[in-house]
C-alpha cells in the first residue's frame, strides 16, 4: 500500500522561484526514505505539503488513498508525526507534558490526563527506551535527550508515518547515532519513515529508497544501493565525492574526493 502518491506536482513562490515541476512519486507503507538535496532546493517545501501546511499547489496529493485537502489538519494531526530540526518553546515543560502535547488534536492541553492518554504516553518513552526522562524539565536536556523526547512526542499517538526534518543537525556523533538506531527501529515496528539529511552517509546507513531533489524542479526516487552514486552525488551537490562499497557490512560510503 501507498501512505503517499503524489501527481503531476508543480509548486511555485513566484515566477523566478519554480520549487517543484510535474513531480511524481510514490512513498510506500512500511519503508524508510531519505531525502537528499542542497539547502534551498525544497525539502521543507515538501515536507510542508505532505503535511498539508501548504495546499495551494497544482497537481494532486494523496495520503492513504484520499486526497490530502480532504482531511482537517485535526485528523492528520492523529496520523502523521513531525520531528522538526529544533523545537521551539517559550515555557519550560517536563518531557512527560511535551510528549502528551501531541496528544492535543484528541485532547485539552489544560485537561486532566485521562488514564488512556497517560498509558500511551508512557507507552512513547518505552518505546524509545527513555522513561528515565519523564519528569525532567525540558529546559534542562542535552540536545540528544531533548531529540529523543521530540521524537516520543511524534510517535505518542500512534502515527502512519513520521518525517523527520534533519533529525541530527545539531547533535554529535553519538546521539546521531542514536537517533539513526530509533529510526530503523520505529520502522522493524511498522512505521513508515521519511527522513531529510544532509549526509549522504546516513542515507547509506538506513539503506532503504532515497528521493533526490536537485534543484530543478525534478524528484527521482529509487532504492538506496541504484541511487547513491559519484554521479548522482555531483548532481545534487555540484563537489566530487569518492562512493565506495563496503563489503563486509553491505552498504555505501561515502567520502570528499579532495580536501
Amino acid at each position: 500500500m501507498n501512505i503517499y502518491e503524489i501527481k503531476n506536482l508543480s509548486f511555485k513562490y513566484d515566477d523566478n522561484n519554480v520549487i517543484f515541476k510535474d513531480v511524481n512519486i510514490s512513498i510506500e507503507e512500511g519503508k524508510i526514505y531519505s531525502l537528499l538535496g542542497k539547502n534551498g532546493v525544497g525539502k521543507s517545501t515538501l515536507f510542508s505539503i505532505l503535511l498539508h501546511v501548504i495546499d495551494d499547489y497544482d497537481g494532486e496529493v494523496k495520503f492513504m488513498g484520499k486526497n490530502i485537502k480532504y482531511y482537517s489538519r485535526k485528523e492528520l494531526a492523529k496520523i502523521i508525526g513531525f520531528v522538526p530540526q529544533t523545537p521551539k518553546l517559550s515555557f519550560d515543560y517536563s518531557a512527560k507534558e511535551y510528549v502528551r502535547m501531541g496528544l492535543v488534536s484528541s485532547t485539552n492541553l489544560f485537561s486532566e490526563l485521562k488514564k488512556e492518554d497517560g498509558i500511551l504516553v508512557e507507552k512513547a518513552f518505552e518505546t524509545l527506551s527513555i522513561k528515565h526522562l519523564m519528569e525532567k524539565s525540558f529546559f534542562d536536556m542535552s540536545g540528544g535527550e531533548k531529540q529523543l523526547v521530540v521524537i516520543a512526542r511524534s510517535i505518542v499517538s500512534n502515527p502512519k508515518i513520521v518525517l523527520f526534518d534533519e533529525p541530527t543537525s545539531h547533535l554529535d556523533i553519538s546521539n546521531q547515532y542514536n537517533v539513526l538506531k530509533i529510526i530503523k527501529s520505529l520502522k522493524n515496528r511498522g512505521y513508515t519513515i521519511i527522513i531529510s539529511t544532509h549526509d549522504p552517509n546516513q542515507a547509506a546507513l538506513l539503506d532503504e529508497h532515497i528521493i533526490v531533489l536537485d534543484g530543478s524542479g525534478k524528484i527521482s526516487s529509487g532504492e538506496t544501493k541504484n541511487i547513491i552514486s559519484k554521479k548522482t552525488l555531483k548532481d545534487i551537490y555540484k563537489i566530487d565525492m569518492i562512493v565506495e562499497n563496503l563489503d563486509k557490512y553491505n552498504r555505501k560510503i561515502c567520502l570528499f574526493e579532495n580536501i
